[in-house]
């Protein structure tokens, strides 16, 4: 049985065979006898340093397998929160000058199409037979009003992450220990035991107040993922609306409000920044985080020094997010990124270009580019052929997006204001500004305000 190589390896070897191919902007293809002549193309990717560098470095080396194009590309990544990589990119789809090529979530396929900012995906799909190598359901994430509006890569897991040796220093066996994940899979170990844990390990001493549990610490669709865990709906596909439940909501803040209240979780904990955010949690600081599992290569690649990779796995355990709700299985949001291509309205491209845009994303989706891809930033693989055994922690969280446990954010036009009133006041819920109750109905009638029929109300 082949031996397996730490993630700390590999992101070594690729770093010293790759850094050549990652410094340089421009790449051309160097086949002969293109039908379609020269073309220039530009992409964009949000990405963090030295772990998203495949999002354009698989572009580039895709290059040279077009066909029909002889494509000169210029690729460019940008070290920046998504907010103001999305503005950037507002602004260059305004001007007529975005790149032909842009990286952003799946739930952009909404307002971007209805914006005549992007190319509809199907034919691109149905041309090329890399992507029939996608796994099943993942196209889901990109289709809005019946068609598909990118290629979508790199799908993840957000879990609720926990301290081994803390949870043993709690009094609980190891046996407990192990299987937690299980328990948050299967809905026994809840929200409810979430706080009455981590309040006993703060009566015990084992952690401080204020470290108990920490969520995210700046705004983001993670906040979701409770409003669901408490029974909340956030789309009805059949009638093609959003979907605001009162109820859920109410309990979801009320939890935001519990953790605060309780000493879990500090006060005004938002916004915390995150380099102080991963210190404190790689650090080994709490009991409980929510995250994603991207994060685990961040905290490799940052935050614990030059210790391996199986310091990580000595004290950190992971489970699927707990259910309010007992007896109901734990469930995980999951974000798939998507390549777009871009419209002539939005980057003045030509049909050429459409084209071998569309050709190049189609041949940088091969499992010899996007296996180390995954590897390097733990991410999930989205092609069938894709073998991640061999990485222990990736092998390990694949189960949460399988079998139902995972739901993508909806595609909606009015989905960006729908979440940014839910978070507004969960914000207020959380700072004691409003009561839970007070939130919940705060929310259903700011959304009968602004969305109106956009939404359905239970």
């Amino acid at each position: 049985m082949a031996a397996r190589m730490t993630r700390r390896e590999f992101v070594g070897r690729a770093a010293a065979v790759g850094l050549g191919a990652l410094a340089a902007p421009v790449l051309s293809a160097c086949a002969g006898g293109s039908q379609g002549g020269s073309v220039d193309l530009r992409a964009w990717s949000q990405v963090t340093p030295r772990i998203d560098r495949w999002r354009m470095r698989a572009l580039r080396a895709a290059v040279a397998d077009v066909e029909d194009f002889e494509v000169e590309l210029t690729a460019r990544n940008f070290a920046e929160d998504w907010p103001e990589y999305l503005n950037r990119f507002t602004l260059a789809a305004s001007a007529r000058n975005a790149p032909h090529v842009v990286v952003a979530g799946h739930e952009l396929s909404a307002p971007w199409s209805a914006a005549g900012w992007i190319e509809p995906f199907d034919d691109c799909r149905e041309r090329y037979d890399e992507f029939d190598a996608f796994v099943p359901g993942l196209w889901d994430a990109v289709e809005f009003e019946g068609r598909v509006w990118g290629a979508p890569f790199e799908p993840e897991a957000r879990p609720m992450f926990f301290h081994k040796r803390k949870l043993r220093e709690l009094g609980w066996s190891q046996a407990q220990v192990d299987e937690l994940p299980d328990r948050l899979d299967a809905g026994t170990f809840t929200l409810d035991d979430l706080v009455h844990t981590s309040r006993q390990a703060i009566d015990r001493g084992v952690v401080r107040k204020g470290f108990a549990y920490w969520h995210r610490p700046q705004p983001g669709f993670d906040f979701l993922q409770y409003y669901v865990a408490y029974g909340g709906t956030l789309h009805d596909a059949q009638r093609g609306k959003l979907v605001v439940r009162r109820d859920p909501l109410r309990d979801f803040f009320a939890f935001q409000r519990r953790v605060v209240e309780e000493e879990l979780t500090p006060r005004n904990f938002i916004p915390t920044e995150w380099e102080t955010w991963h210190s404190t949690v790689a650090g080994g600081e709490t009991l409980f985080w929510n995250g994603g599992i991207w994060m685990w290569a961040e905290w490799l690649a940052g935050y614990i020094g030059d210790r391996a990779e199986a310091h990580l796995f000595d004290f950190v355990g992971y489970g699927v997010q707990p259910t309010g709700v007992r007896g109901e299985r734990g469930r995980t949001l999951s974000r798939p990124l998507a390549y777009f291509v871009t419209s002539s309205q939005a980057s003045g491209a030509s049909p050429e270009q459409v084209d071998a845009a569309c050709a190049l994303v189609a041949k940088s989706m091969t499992p010899d580019t996007r296996t180390p891809e995954v590897l390097e930033s733990a991410h999930l693989g989205w092609l069938e052929s894709q073998d991640l055994s061999r990485d222990r922690f990736l092998e390990s969280v694949s189960y949460m997006i399988q079998d139902g446990r995972a739901f993508f954010i909806p595609n909606d036009v009015n989905f960006g204001q729908y979440n940014t009133i839910i978070y507004d006041h969960m914000l207020r819920a959380e700072q004691g500004e409003m009561t839970p109750a007070q939130a919940a109905d705060a929310v259903v009638a700011r959304m009968k305000l602004e969305l109106r029929d956009a939404v359905v109300f239970e």
